[in-house]
């Protein structure tokens, strides 16, 4: 597997991510809470040993970002941004994944274009007819609906509790739904 840069991905990058996703300005700290110790075994191999039984970590592992140990300490982004702090650091506008799709430009609440990497790990095994995305964020939920219903724009995430039932009836939209491993109350 490639980065978007051609690197090849190692257990060394992987090892690095899963102590930066666990540093006190990640976002992703909560996801790895279990973690006791992450130690390279061969270049191509990692384990991971969790404080006790965590049957929801192999999913928590697919929010975890792992980057190239040598581009972020090349670009001064060891840690995670200080979101809270409204810090940025290079990872905050760059990027360098091993994705279908890499990032063309970002402009923070605007709009994120991002354009298929031909050098696709997963080409053959996944649909990839999708050449360019463009991600608007809509803060707005009524505008993110009536975007959707006119044709404004492809999807919708984070459809408004309210609209559900009545997206679900439109016969031209396709509704997607799944589990996600985490509990949401109200006290």
């Amino acid at each position: 597997m490639k980065f978007h840069d051609g690197s090849l991905l190692t257990a060394d990058d992987v090892v690095f991510s899963l102590h930066r996703a666990r540093a006190p300005s990640s976002g992703m700290k909560a996801l790895l809470a279990s973690v006791a110790e992450v130690r390279k075994v061969d270049p191509f191999t990692v384990q991971a040993k969790t404080k006790g039984p965590n049957l929801v970590f192999p999913d928590n592992l697919v929010n975890v970002f792992i980057v190239i140990a040598a581009w972020a300490k090349a670009n001064k982004s060891e840690a995670p941004q200080d979101e809270k702090g409204k810090e940025e650091n290079h990872f905050t506008r760059n990027e360098n994944g091993t994705g279908p799709y890499q990032l063309v430009s970002r402009e923070q609440d605007s709009r994120t274009v991002f354009k298929q990497f031909p050098g696709y790990w997963g080409r053959g095994q996944f649909p990839l007819q999708v050449t360019e995305l463009v991600f608007v964020p809509i803060k707005s939920p009524a505008t993110r609906v009536a975007a959707l219903l006119s044709g404004e724009i492809d999807f919708l995430q984070d459809v408004p509790v309210p609209d559900i039932a009545r997206l679900k009836e439109d016969k031209k939209l396709r509704f997607n739904e799944g589990p996600e491993n985490r509990t949401i109350f109200l006290a």
